[in-house]
């Protein structure tokens, strides 16, 4: 996505095979859930300048908090998630071996982000709430932590 253009995702359940994304330059929004599953030689993530996203995982079932999630199998490249003039990504990021660099966005709303990365390098300001019962992420009873 890199045009301006504006994506309303209905739920559900996308699987990438191969290749990245790219959003910059627009809006992609979901009212329901949805989850991003990536395998077979994904490459990279970059969510980059003047991007608008607000995404919301599914609140019930098997990938319940569940936003992206990285085939345990797989390395990618690169993941950034910059955002831009507003980013909201309720949901767990799952990316155990690969890197992750997060800014967030410079918008103020709280977002219900869990971060699970091999390395996590935050730019920038990041807007994170304890999600109350694991609704948002997934993860159950709220906890803060880093670990090494």
């Amino acid at each position: 996505m890199n045009s301006n253009g504006s994506l309303n995702l209905p739920a559900g359940t996308y699987v990438l095979k191969g290749g990245g994304i790219d959003w910059k330059n627009g809006t992609l929004t979901n009212t329901n859930g949805v989850t991003f599953y990536l395998t077979g030689g994904f490459s990279s993530i970059s969510v980059n300048g003047n991007m608008n996203v607000t995404l919301n995982s599914p609140t019930s079932g098997s990938l319940r908090g569940v936003l992206f999630f990285q085939d345990r199998s797989q390395s990618i490249s690169s993941v950034t998630f910059n955002g831009g003039s507003g980013m909201i990504l309720n949901g767990a990021l799952y990316f155990p071996t690969t890197d992750i660099k997060y800014s967030g966005g410079s918008t103020t709303t709280n977002t219900y982000t869990a971060l699970i990365g091999y390395h996590v390098n935050f730019i920038g300001d990041s807007y994170f709430t304890n999600d109350l019962g694991g609704i948002h992420n997934g993860l159950g009873l709220p906890t803060t932590g880093v670990l090494e």
